[in-house]
């Protein structure tokens, strides 16, 4: 292909593979509130003199701690230092408190060849980050009494989940790659493949429960669960239950997008290759091969959305299932996503929600990260202060710490807990940007 977007070297991929421990120059630095000191009250010999003994001389009282304002210019420039640092080539960044999206951060190109922006209303394949929202719409099934984490997938779906003389799966071991599954060449290249087959030759050695293998086949099948509990096809019942609920223009697939022209290409540096997501031959109708639970590809890494509403559904997991007074799942259900029930090297899992103790300081974050054809994505959230932040890339050198986690999502917390979250009072209205390449939130 020709020179058509600016990209790294295959060496700089090289490097991005092994690159540990990165962070953005100049975002560091902790914020600090003023101290002050309080001073004792003081008197002149006259004053004294003329002061009867009975009367006690009185403190001042001590002023209160200052409290600092979000700096949203702070916040910015951190996110254009990580743009130039991660050669991005699109982005958007939706950081959300309560049930507010107190700011939002954009800057790059959509389409590159036709110099279309990237805003914070630009859709975009968010690749991994669609397991975590697959999560959400199997749980209003949990809601509906008809699946639960110690459901038997085999009994409640008719497929042939187990392995012989070993524990049934349970829908918790599928949500936390801990199902005994990994992802075969069948899977990877024919994923409309017939479920049961691909069934077949997907199981490892592993006892269900008792070793993390990360893979995209299980949380795939987990669309062709719902569909098999539901009796709807897996996008369909999506769009019904989470995303028109909530108004949404989003969903798994480019066929149930309204604005299409409000989707980003993905350029992938490694391969010097560019998706156009928009004119994808990946419809709705390539994935209904085999009718009602075949669907095996799309609820793991499909998901198209913008900043804002990835960030919405963050702000419904830090408010009991409910955002806009529309309830899309119970209190009940959300703990359930945000349990333990497995503990895996960086991370605990939840039901495909990742739950990091060591990520910020003093903070437990939930939430997932997803890279796909040069993307790099990811939701993080805070419940016990209702904080967090939506991030969607469409290309970049993707950068990762020791941990596996990438820098862009690292660097996009760091800043918003750093420059917006702080301890003092949120401003009710976001003020207006100079930067052409920065939205202020809604």
């Amino acid at each position: 292909m020709t020179n058509s977007f600016p990209k790294k070297a295959a060496a700089l991929l090289l490097l991005a593979c092994v690159f540990s421990g990165c962070t953005a120059t100049g975002i560091n630095n902790e914020l600090t509130d003023s101290s002050f000191s309080s001073t004792e009250a003081s008197y002149s010999e006259d004053s004294a003199s003329s002061t009867e003994d009975t009367h006690t001389a009185q403190p001042e009282p001590e002023p209160e701690p200052l409290k600092l304002a979000p700096d949203y210019d702070g916040f910015s420039k951190a996110m254009d230092k990580t743009m130039s640092y991660c050669d991005i080539m699109g982005m958007s960044v939706a950081v959300f408190k309560d049930d507010e999206i107190l700011y939002t951060y954009s800057s790059g190109y959509a389409d590159y060849e036709n110099k279309i922006p990237f805003t914070a209303d630009t859709r975009s394949r968010v690749a991994s980050v669609s397991k975590m929202v697959t999560s959400m719409v199997m749980m209003t099934l949990y809601d509906q009494q008809k699946i639960g984490p110690g459901s038997n997938l085999s009994d409640v779906t008719g497929l042939p989940f187990d392995v012989e003389g070993q524990e049934k799966i349970k829908l918790w071991h599928l949500m936390t790659h801990t199902a005994g599954f990994r992802d075969t060449e069948d899977f990877n290249v024919k994923h409309i493949q017939d479920v049961k087959y691909l069934l077949k030759n997907s199981h490892t050695s592993n006892k269900p429960g008792t070793a993390y293998l990360y893979t995209n086949f299980g949380l795939g099948v987990a669309g062709a669960v719902i569909e098999c509990v539901s009796g709807e096809y897996f996008f369909d019942y999506a769009d019904k239950v989470l995303f028109k609920p909530l108004g949404m223009d989003a969903g798994y697939n480019i066929s149930m997008i309204t604005d299409k022209d409000s989707v980003a290409k993905l350029y992938d540096y490694s391969d010097e290759s560019v998706t156009d997501v928009k004119n994808w031959s990946r419809t709705k109708y390539a994935y209904t091969v085999g009718g009602i639970g075949n669907s095996c590809y799309c609820a793991q890494c499909e998901l198209i959305i913008n900043a804002k509403d990835l960030a919405r559904l963050g702000m419904m997991m830090t408010n009991d299932g409910t955002l806009d007074g529309v309830k899309v799942l119970s209190r009940d259900a959300v703990s359930q996503m945000e349990m333990r029930f497995f503990s895996a090297p960086d991370y605990d899992m939840g039901l495909s929600v990742r739950i990091y103790d060591n990520l910020i300081d003093d903070r437990t974050i939930y939430g997932h990260n997803g890279v796909a054809f040069g993307a790099v994505t990811g939701l993080y959230y805070d419940p016990t202060d209702k904080t967090g932040v939506a991030v969607i890339t469409n290309g970049c050198i993707p950068y990762s710490d020791k941990n596996g986690f990438y820098k862009v999502n690292k660097d996009a917390l760091d800043a918003a807990y750093k420059y917006i979250f702080d301890t003092g009072d949120f401003a009710k209205e976001v003020p207006e940007s100079n930067n052409s390449d920065t939205q202020t939130g809604e």
